[in-house]
């Protein structure tokens, strides 16, 4: 081979290169990007799904001091069941999208819920069963939390 030959074949070899490269560096950029994208959401949902909690928490401690003062059927406590099932089921769901692993907790949170509804209805208030659905709620709400301070340590460590 003559130099001009080589001379050509190291040029078309280096623009190949170079092409190759550039498309691997895009690439890597393109995933990096797709990540930071996906975290960006996570944090977003997670954020969300921990709102609506206290929104569900919220709701349960007035719904809670409300039912222990008024005793019968005719002074329901119940005013708007239909919101704080909302804000459960808000949770249920970003849970079952985002976070299959609080998932179980979730599920908890609903329950005790669900409880204290069939409770509000009852004619006569039991309030050994209204305090235990309390904590009941009360303990699912704080192993909810201690999940979500775990899934926003791995998300802000990525």
């Amino acid at each position: 081979m003559d130099a001009v030959t080589v001379s050509a074949v190291i040029g078309a070899g280096s623009a190949l290169a170079g092409v190759f490269l550039s498309q691997i560096l895009s690439m890597l950029q393109a995933r990096v990007e797709r990540k930071h994208k996906q975290q960006a959401l996570l944090r977003e949902k997670l954020e969300d799904l921990a709102e609506h909690l206290v929104q569900t928490s919220r709701w349960m401690e007035a719904w809670f001091h409300q039912a222990v003062a008024n005793r019968t059927k005719s002074q329901k406590a119940s005013d708007d069941p239909l919101r704080s099932s909302e804000e459960a089921r808000r949770v249920y769901v970003l849970s079952l999208l985002y976070f299959p692993r609080l998932l179980p907790e979730s599920q908890r949170v609903m329950t005790a819920l669900n409880t204290l509804h069939f409770l509000s209805d009852e004619p006569k208030i039991n309030n050994e069963k209204l305090v235990q659905a309390a904590k009941d709620f009360a303990a699912a709400k704080k192993a909810l939390e201690e999940l979500i301070a775990e899934e926003a340590k791995k998300l802000t460590r990525l």
